[in-house]
């Protein structure tokens, strides 16, 4: 699994305690720093958000 995979994994979550705990599984499986996390998740976030407009 690559961050950006990753990244889409925690922002699917279906709870947000879910999504925090797999945003902290990344940041520690990755090695991240907690803003370099952040910014993964925001780009999938943002990313699954456009396709859904566009669909």
């Amino acid at each position: 699994m690559t961050k950006q995979e990753a990244a889409t994994w925690a922002a699917r979550a279906s709870t947000n305690c879910m999504e925090v705990s797999r945003l902290a599984e990344i940041e520690t499986y990755f090695n991240l720093t907690r803003a370099e996390a952040n910014a993964l998740h925001s780009a999938a976030v943002t990313a699954l958000v456009d396709a859904r407009v566009s669909a």
